[in-house]
């Protein structure tokens, strides 16, 4: 899905991206940046798509960390923006500080950008994608939250920004898979389906489970509506005819 977004757009292998994120990284030597979970997996599939990578992320210095990931990828560039100070409130209240402290650096890769992608939601994704309308770039962002499901005050103004700007030039990509497209209205609104395991990886693990096995069922997320486990739940009332020592954590 999104090599077709990027062809809807003009966008090509001889195209530079900046990358803009709240993840923060740990710079372990000059040359070398680590993180965990499966952003690093993102940010090098990313950069086999373009010519140039340049990721703007928080970065923490002289730190030693344990079970991280380095982030690789084709021509890729790590560029340090600071820590956020604090959490919560008090972040976002110094957020204004942060950005006169980073606001050369942003400026300066913004300018040499072709395209931006903005990850969201994130306070610094957010500046991110409101930079990115000012530059009047091409920008992809990704939508990492729950879509459409709008806790806090921050979560709505993000989501209705995203559905106003969407376009030609600004694609949104909603994290998640459904039936029905993310938004009615707006066709620039995708949804992307994005998993640190690749298909290679299933295939490997995929195996033939007789109807006398024993086997276990397991869901693993927040327990929340929007995470649709009711789902599984009442498709264990089928899968028990089929599979009647199927059990489900």
């Amino acid at each position: 899905m999104l090599m077709t977004l990027l062809k809807i757009n003009s966008m090509n292998k001889n195209k530079s991206i900046l990358i803009i994120s709240h993840k923060l990284c740990y710079q372990v030597n000059n040359n070398s940046y680590q993180t965990f979970g499966g952003f690093p997996i993102q940010i090098k599939a990313i950069s086999e798509l373009f010519q140039t990578t340049n990721l703007l992320v928080p970065v923490c210095n002289n730190i030693i960390i344990n079970n991280g990931s380095p982030l690789l990828g084709n021509n890729l560039n790590i560029i340090p923006l600071t820590k956020p100070i604090g959490s919560g409130w008090v972040r976002k209240l110094l957020l204004p500080i942060w950005f006169l402290n980073n606001f050369l650096t942003l400026l300066n890769q913004y300018k040499k950008a072709d395209i931006i992608h903005a990850v969201v939601p994130g306070d610094i994704g957010f500046f991110g994608f409101l930079f990115a309308i000012l530059f009047r770039k091409h920008l992809i962002v990704r939508h990492c939250g729950t879509w459409a499901h709008n806790k806090t005050i921050s979560d709505f103004i993000l989501y209705h920004l995203l559905l106003m700007f969407a376009s030609k030039k600004i694609i949104i990509l909603a994290t998640g898979i459904n039936s029905k497209p993310p938004a009615l209205n707006n066709p620039y609104i995708n949804w992307i389906f994005s998993s640190s395991i690749s298909s290679i990886e299933i295939g490997k693990q995929s195996k033939t489970i007789s109807k006398t096995s024993y086997f276990r069922l397991i869901t693993i997320s927040r327990l929340v509506k929007e995470k649709n486990i009711q789902e599984t739940v009442k498709s264990m009332s089928q899968l028990v005819k089929e599979f009647p020592n199927v059990i489900f954590t």
